[in-house]
C-alpha cells in the first residue's frame, strides 16, 4: 500500500473548517426567518421599528441624566461591585437547581420552608430599605431619643406592616404547599385511572382473545353443529367488542369471510335408488349425473355419508351469509367494514335488505352456481363494490330493488353462463 500523505501544515483541521460553515448556515437561516416574518406581518414590524426609534430618541436624554445621577450618589462604584458580586453568587448557587429547589420546597418540613421564606423576605426588605437610604444620599440616622413622634409612629406602622408581610409570606408558602399537594394528588389519581383503564383494556382484550380462540377452534371442528356454534359465537363476539376497537369487529368479519372463501367442492352425486321418478326426470333435465342403480351397497353408504357432511357444510356457509345479512339490516358496528367475498362459491344465501355502507365489498371471482342468492333491496352506499370476473353459472341471483349510490361500482369482465 502507498504511504499516507501527511497533512499540510497550512491545511486547517476538519473541525476548524466546519465551524465557520455552521455559523454561516445558522446566520442565513435566522436571516431568512426574519425576512419571512417581516413579509408576513409588515404593519406589525413597521410599528415595532418606529416605536423603538421613538423610544431611543425620547429616552436618550433621560438615560443620560439617570446615568449622571446614579454615579453622583455616594459609594456608587462600590455598591455596583457588591451588587454584581451578590448576583454572581446567587446565580452560581441556584444555576441548574430550580427543580431541586422546588422539590425541597415541596418535600421539606413546613416550618423550615416558612423560616427560609421569612429570611428571604427580610433580606429583600433590608435591601429595599438600604437602597432607598442610599438613593436619598445616605443621610446619618438620628438616635431614637431625637426622633419626633410622627417618625416614631411611622416606624411603628412600618413594623406592623413588616410583621403582616411576614404572615402573608407564611400564608403564601402554606397555600403553595397545599396547591402543589392537591396537584400532585390529582396527577397521581389521573395516573392511577390511566393504569386502571389500561389494565381493564388488557383484561378485556385478553377475554376477547380467549373467546375468539375458542370460537375459531369451533369453526374448524369436523361436526357441523359445533361449527354452527362457532359461527354464532364469532358474531356475538363482534357485537361485544370493546368500544373504539373496530379492528376487532373487522377481524371477526375477516374470519367469517375467509371461511366462505375456503375450497368448496360441488355436491356429491345422488344415487338413483334414493330418488323417485320425478326427481330423476328433473335431474336428467338439468344434466345432473346420478349414481347408477347397480352401485354397490358400500358405495351407497359412503355416498350418503358424503352427502350428509356436505349438507352440514352448506348449512354452515348459508348461516354465515345469513348472519352477515342480518347484522347489516340494522345500524350496527358491522356497517362500514370491508367484506371480501372474492372467489366464494355461492349456492344459496340471503343478503336481502343489507346495507353495505362504506368500506370495500368484493365479489371478485365469485361463482354463483346454484340455489337462490338474494340481493333484494340491498343498499350499497359509498365505498367500493366490485363484481370483476364474477361468474353467474346457475341458480337464481336477484338484485330487485337494490341500489348502488356514491362510491365506485365495478361489474367489469363479468361472465354470465346460461
Amino acid at each position: 500500500m502507498p504511504p499516507e500523505t501527511p497533512p499540510s501544515p497550512d491545511t486547517p483541521p476538519p473541525l476548524a473548517r466546519t465551524r465557520p460553515r455552521l455559523a454561516l448556515t445558522e446566520f442565513a437561516r435566522r436571516r431568512d426567518a426574519l425576512v419571512t416574518r417581516v413579509q408576513k406581518n409588515p404593519v406589525r414590524c413597521s410599528v415595532v421599528v418606529v416605536g423603538l426609534v421613538v423610544f431611543v430618541v425620547a429616552g436618550w436624554p433621560l438615560a443620560a441624566r439617570g446615568w449622571d445621577a446614579f454615579w453622583s450618589l455616594p459609594h456608587a462604584g462600590r455598591l455596583t461591585l457588591c451588587t454584581a458580586a451578590l448576583i454572581g453568587i446567587i446565580w452560581a448557587i441556584l444555576h441548574g437547581m430550580p427543580l431541586g429547589l422546588r422539590k425541597w420546597v415541596e418535600e421539606a418540613r413546613l416550618a423550615s420552608v416558612i423560616g427560609v421564606a421569612w429570611a428571604v423576605a427580610i433580606g429583600l426588605v433590608t435591601l429595599i430599605v438600604a437602597g432607598a437610604w442610599w438613593v436619598m444620599g445616605a443621610p446619618t440616622p438620628l438616635p431614637p431619643d431625637q426622633l419626633p413622634p410622627r417618625a416614631l409612629d411611622s416606624i411603628a406602622t412600618r413594623a406592623f406592616a413588616v410583621v403582616a408581610g411576614l404572615g402573608g409570606v407564611a400564608l403564601l408558602v402554606i397555600h403553595y404547599r397545599r396547591q402543589r399537594t392537591t396537584e400532585a394528588d390529582a396527577v397521581r389519581a389521573e395516573a392511577a385511572n390511566v393504569r386502571a383503564e389500561r389494565a381493564s383494556d388488557r383484561e378485556t382484550t385478553k377475554l376477547f382473545t380467549e373467546r375468539f380462540t375458542t370460537a375459531s377452534e369451533q369453526l374448524g371442528s369436523e361436526h357441523a353443529a359445533v361449527r354452527l356454534a362457532g359461527v354464532h359465537a364469532l358474531a356475538h363476539l363482534a357485537d361485544d367488542a370493546p368500544e373504539g376497537r373496530e379492528d376487532l369487529v373487522q377481524m371477526v368479519i375477516d374470519v367469517l369471510c375467509a371461511y366462505l372463501r375456503m375450497p368448496y367442492d360441488p355436491p356429491p352425486k345422488r344415487w338413483r335408488g334414493d330418488l323417485d321418478g320425478q326427481d330423476i326426470a328433473e335431474a336428467e333435465a338439468t344434466g345432473e349425473t346420478l349414481l347408477p342403480s347397480n352401485t354397490s351397497l358400500q358405495e351407497v353408504k359412503d355416498n350418503r355419508a358424503e352427502r350428509l357432511a356436505f349438507s352440514g357444510l352448506r348449512e354452515v356457509r348459508h348461516t354465515v351469509i345469513r348472519i352477515i345479512g342480518d347484522r347489516l339490516l340494522k345500524d350496527t358496528r358491522w356497517r362500514g367494514k370491508n367484506f371480501d367475498f372474492s372467489g366464494v362459491v355461492f349456492d344459496g344465501g340471503n343478503l336481502s335488505g343489507a346495507h353495505f355502507t362504506g368500506g370495500r365489498v368484493s365479489f371478485d371471482g365469485a361463482k354463483f352456481t346454484s340455489g337462490t342468492v338474494s340481493f333484494r333491496n340491498t343498499k350499497f352506499v359509498g365505498g367500493r363494490v366490485s363484481f370483476i370476473r364474477a361468474e353467474f353459472i346457475g341458480g337464481k341471483v336477484g338484485f330487485f330493488g337494490s341500489a348502488f349510490t356514491d362510491g365506485v361500482v365495478s361489474f367489469e369482465v363479468t361472465v354470465q353462463v346460461s
